[in-house]
């Protein structure tokens, strides 16, 4: 929206305003107030009475284009990863965040919006959203664990994930670790979304002693 406005002409009774092509609004007094479409034009003005007209005046008038911001980023992180979200035209930026640098570091979930500058002073927004996936957990369970020092096989397990990575360099859901072979093995899982955990788990041939039975009276 944009206001123009003309000095009154002593004896006019009207105006007759001409807008470029695509502009809308319309007026019969010395001022108009116009809708701007991205059209550059000439706005001219002449007064009239019952006489004719005035030559008319005119005013050359450039239309600058807004920006149009496109924010560069992933949509998608894992737990511990930064996103640098960033944009590559304008003179100036403010983001949803108060930062006003042409980019941004993210670490949790949400809707980032951003609005630039240009160098004629037009002003353009974009938004960018970005989702913090959980990075998995993963617990080592099975058989043969806990007697283990009896050199029998154990057996290791951890829920249903994407891929697995197991020290042994198995790469399966499940391994058996053969006895006598004490060591901490460890597996790394990933998720759908590529995030990834590790835990680890101590087999040991080391036998417990039995516990006391207590005194009694033989």
């Amino acid at each position: 929206i944009q206001t123009y406005s003309v000095a009154p002409v002593v004896g006019a009774t009207s105006y007759v305003w001409t807008i470029p092509n695509l502009w809308t609004g319309t007026s019969i007094t010395n001022t108009i107030t116009v809708n701007v479409i991205n059209a550059s034009g000439n706005v001219s003005c002449k007064a009239v009475n019952i006489c004719g007209s005035s030559p008319a005046t005119s005013l050359p008038v450039v239309v600058n284009q807004n920006p149009v911001p496109v924010i560069i980023g992933p949509t998608g992180v894992c737990q511990g990863l930064n996103v640098i979200l960033i944009d590559t035209i304008g003179v100036s930026w403010l983001w949803s965040t108060n930062s006003t640098n042409p980019f941004i570091d993210v670490t949790t979930t949400g809707l980032y919006s951003l609005t630039v500058t240009n160098a004629n002073g037009c002003t353009g927004s974009t938004n960018h959203a970005v989702t913090v996936y959980s990075n998995p957990l993963p617990v080592i369970t099975g058989t043969g664990i806990t007697n283990y020092c009896s050199r029998n096989p154990a057996t290791l397990n951890v829920a249903l994930f994407t891929q697995y990575n197991w020290s042994t360099g198995a790469t399966t859901q499940s391994v058996t670790i053969p006895g006598n072979n004490p060591n901490t093995y460890s597996v790394t899982v990933s998720n759908s979304h590529g995030c990834t955990g590790t835990t680890f788990i101590n087999l040991s041939n080391a036998c417990p002693l039995p516990t006391s039975l207590g005194t009694t009276n033989i």
